[in-house]
């Protein structure tokens, strides 16, 4: 069997009733959070993943699978669409995501590499390049230092040289025949940027006995701002400058509460932390970080469901015009973030209580916590991760 490798209310409303954009963000944002929590359970120290990379990934590869391996890509994905609905959804999406930047700095690329000799198969090209916006080129697997290096070169060209060598040359061979990349690159500045001179040496407790002097980065001003009695944790939002983007920080009360947050925030929606925040004038402390995360998702998508891909009992007759029999020997995934004074450069993918609280108006990041970049418009989670320990001076 050949080789293929993807890198990268209170009521009840009938599913036709609710727009398809609708249905998409709920999907995704399900989606993001099991995969988020997948990842977590299986890293230790800081993360940084785009789930919205790795959605659209799947998405595109879900075009091409059939039977059983369909059916599960799309249970995990939380999917409630057929296949021309999510693709045309997803390319909406996307264009949504690129409109709502603007002054920012984003880019979403897709392209799919395919063995020389073999093609395509129409339907799932004409999806790949009119809905995912994706390339297509022939490359020869069996050289695989050469391969890589072009595929690498592409995701290099598309982060700005933040993500490297995503492709090893072991990865590939003469059986493989189709390889599916996406790339996702953001830089932005803030809003509401921190005075330099402000930026000063504190301690992070990365646990109950362990700290770290890092620099923190602090500023009194407004921003939307809140307090989650359900999560035990407190939320923040810091706009990016002419866009639609913002950073969410979520700091559990507990210094060593950050695991029990992300197990509840599996039952939580993204918008709905996002839609009751509230402008509050508050003291803020961040410190600056740098995460550069790498991982291989295999045992994580079978985690979510996604089994029968990496199998013989892989179904995705729909993407070669042959009859070839493709499975999915990688997927692949890595990403890279820098919060800093300016702003952030990044690249890779149930009921909430809010509760006011008397106490005096700040947001100190001194010990682990969550985040995630976040498109008001689309409503999707582009980028989320945590930080939980910094380096020794």
């Amino acid at each position: 069997m050949l080789r293929l490798i993807v890198v990268f209310a209170l009521c009840s409303i009938a599913a036709s009733q609710v727009p398809s954009s609708e249905l998409l963000t709920k999907s995704i944002s399900k989606f993001s959070w099991d995969l988020y929590q997948q990842c977590a359970q299986t890293t230790e120290g800081n993360m940084i993943i785009s789930p919205f990379s790795v959605a659209k990934s799947l998405a595109l590869l879900s075009q091409g699978a059939s039977g059983e391996t369909y059916e599960q890509i799309k249970s995990s994905l939380h999917l409630e669409l057929g296949k021309v609905k999510t693709a045309n959804q997803f390319r909406r999406r996307t264009r949504l995501l690129r409109r709502g930047a603007r002054r920012t700095t984003l880019s979403v690329a897709n392209s799919i590499y395919l063995q020389q000799g073999y093609t395509i198969n129409r339907r799932f090209q004409d999806i790949a390049v009119q809905k995912f916006v994706s390339g297509v080129d022939s490359v020869n697997f069996a050289n695989s230092l050469d391969a890589s290096r072009t595929i690498n070169t592409f995701v290099e060209n598309k982060t700005k040289g933040k993500i490297k060598d995503l492709i090893k040359p072991s990865m590939l061979n003469s059986d493989t025949r189709v390889v599916l990349v996406n790339a996702i690159y953001f830089k932005g500045d803030w809003e509401q940027k921190f005075d330099l001179k402000r930026t000063q040496k504190s301690e992070f407790q990365m646990n109950g006995i362990e700290k770290v002097s890092t620099d923190f980065m602090s500023m009194h001003r407004e921003f939307n701002y809140g307090y989650f009695d359900d999560l035990e944790a407190s939320a923040l939002e810091m706009k990016y400058a002419n866009s639609n983007l913002s950073m969410v920080f979520v700091l559990p009360n507990s210094v060593t509460g950050l695991p029990t947050l992300e197990d509840k925030m599996k039952n939580f929606e993204s918008a709905r932390i996002v839609s009751t925040l509230e402008p509050e004038n508050i003291d803020v402390s961040i410190p600056k970080f740098k995460v550069e995360y790498e991982i291989k998702l295999n045992d994580v998508l079978k985690n979510m469901g996604m089994t029968d891909m990496f199998t013989t009992k892989a179904d995705f007759t729909g993407i070669l015009a042959t009859n070839d029999k493709l499975f999915v020997s990688d997927v692949v995934h890595k990403a890279f973030i820098e919060v800093n004074e300016d702003g952030a450069e990044a690249a890779a993918a149930t009921g909430i209580a809010l509760m006011d609280r008397m106490l005096p108006p700040s947001f100190n990041c001194d010990h682990p916590f969550l985040y995630f970049i976040w498109d008001n418009i689309s409503k999707t989670t582009v980028f989320s991760g945590r930080i939980t320990t910094f380096k020794q001076n």
